[in-house]
């Protein structure tokens, strides 16, 4: 082997060369590829309002308001990046099924590792491709377990500090707070890791540290609270992180059973009625999408619960969507595209504010419903209870949350939904 001279660097052989080429032009792909799907997407845009006016408010209203996301080592490792570019894109990037597949691969990779660290028995999960696991049986889809950190107790009371001040701000308002713990802790509870694993994972351990940290004021439980964790389970689609018609029932009773015990003139519960499939629909929810896994989907149902008359008013567009979609399902008029968002097609996307007004109310109380998409399915039945209920999404609503609470003069404020913001885990309340 000859000498190195002086003026030959290691980054000078040509086998790093090719490799800096190789990553150059993978890179130069991947921004030409985004740039033609945005352009792709704004041309849609354009077509869609000129062809179908009518429908601008909405399709524009579901766009991205804060562009293309950027980049980076830890949005890609934690999944955010590929949301974020999905939000932007909706179904019109160019690509886009070949991009997914290549994300799953890396994931799959990535969660291959992290589950290895777990013993191999038949309660282990099994990697599907981006944060994305499966139960050895294949019976659902599951987001990977969370690790349960002591550190994070801080965040967690940060938080409390937020609920137990509002209550002290506004006295003459009951504050509730309701977490979703998701179908992933409750399947660890009901499929325990064996030895000392447990004590690593979230399968609950945040919620129940955090009521001792709330005061007397604040109302708090989580949505399956007492409940078989089994059962529990069921609640939740296969392929997605919501809960069924079903289980969003059941989240409405819980919510709907704390605040009677307070307020009794809210009435009795509305009655679970029957449950129908939507006709041919077979839905492949957010788990299904991120994993590009089509093996598995989802029935949506729906029943004729005995609703008053309600009138909605979302303030963002000129009139409401919602309905008009849930016909168009029942008509069997809906996207047939594998893995599309029939959730927030059917139970409406997520708005900064919707008004329920209830003409037909015995009481003249007013509600205020802090959540995120969980609580779609469920705001008809929590708003028959009430004259006037507001449900803000906290992602999107701006207004000062004591001003709005005295200019609409708020008697019930409800929090509820994932606990990562719930509990403070995940960006706070602004």
């Amino acid at each position: 082997m000859s000498p190195k001279t002086d003026h030959m660097r290691p980054y000078e052989y040509p086998i790093a060369r090719r490799w800096n080429i190789l990553l150059i032009a993978v890179f130069c792909t991947f921004l030409l590829v985004t740039a033609a799907g945005y352009a792709h997407f704004i041309i849609f845009i354009q077509r869609e309002v000129v062809a179908h006016p009518e429908s601008a408010e909405q399709l524009l209203g579901r766009r991205c308001d804060h562009g293309f996301p950027r980049p980076t080592f830890r949005k890609f490792l934690t999944g955010a990046f590929q949301k974020q570019l999905e939000a932007a894109c909706q179904d019109n990037i160019v690509g886009r099924d070949l991009i997914l597949k290549r994300y799953r691969d890396v994931g799959r990779m990535i969660n291959r590792r992290l589950l290895g660290l777990f013993p191999r028995e038949e309660s282990a999960l099994l990697p599907m491709g981006g944060n994305v696991a499966a139960p050895r049986d294949l019976s659902r889809l599951l987001w990977l377990p969370a690790w349960y950190e002591p550190t994070k107790l801080p965040l967690l009371q940060a938080r409390a500090d937020y609920y137990n001040q509002l209550v002290q701000r506004e006295p003459q308002v009951r504050v509730y707070v309701f977490a979703d713990l998701g179908a992933t802790a409750w399947w660890l509870q009901s499929n325990p890791y064996p030895g000392g694993v447990m004590r690593l994972l979230d399968d609950g351990k945040y919620a129940s540290a955090f009521e001792s940290m709330l005061t007397r004021g604040v109302t708090y439980s989580w949505i399956g609270r007492g409940l078989p964790a089994a059962e529990e389970l069921t609640a939740y689609y296969q392929t997605d992180h919501h809960w069924t018609m079903a289980g969003s029932w059941m989240a409405y009773r819980y919510i709907h059973d704390a605040m009677l015990a307070n307020t009794p003139v809210l009435g009795l519960a509305i009655a679970r009625v029957p449950l129908q499939d939507i006709p041919g629909l077979e839905y492949q929810g957010t788990r299904a999408y991120r994993a590009v896994f089509a093996g598995m989907s989802d029935r949506v149902q729906d029943g004729a619960f005995g609703l008053p008359p309600l009138i909605v008013d979302v303030p963002s567009i000129s009139s409401d969507k919602r309905s008009l979609h849930r016909q168009d399902y029942l008509n069997g008029s809906y996207s047939r595209i594998p893995f599309h968002n029939h959730y927030a097609d059917y139970f409406g996307v997520d708005y900064p504010l919707i008004h329920y007004q209830n003409p037909a109310s015995t009481n003249d109380r007013n509600l205020l419903v802090i959540g995120d998409s969980m609580d779609n399915a469920l705001e008809p039945l929590l708003a028959s209870h009430y004259r006037h209920a507001y449900f803000a999404d906290p992602r999107q609503f701006d207004e000062n949350l004591d001003t709005f609470i005295k200019q609409q003069a708020i008697h019930d404020v409800v929090f509820i939904g994932q606990q990562g913001w719930i509990l403070g885990l995940s960006k706070p309340l602004e």
